[in-house]
C-alpha cells in the first residue's frame, strides 16, 4: 500500500510555494540576513 504521488506535481507546487515565500520575504521592510549577504 505505497502511496504513489506525482513527483512533478509536488515539484511544481514546491516551486510555487518557494516563490511565494521569497516574494513575501522581499516585501518585508527588514531585509533577511541571507538576502543581504547575497546582495553584498
Amino acid at each position: 500500500m505505497t502511496k504513489k504521488n506525482n513527483p512533478r506535481l509536488y515539484e511544481t507546487y514546491d516551486r510555487e510555494l518557494t516563490k511565494k515565500l521569497e516574494e513575501r520575504l522581499l516585501a518585508l521592510p527588514i531585509e533577511p540576513s541571507f538576502s543581504a549577504n547575497a546582495l553584498s
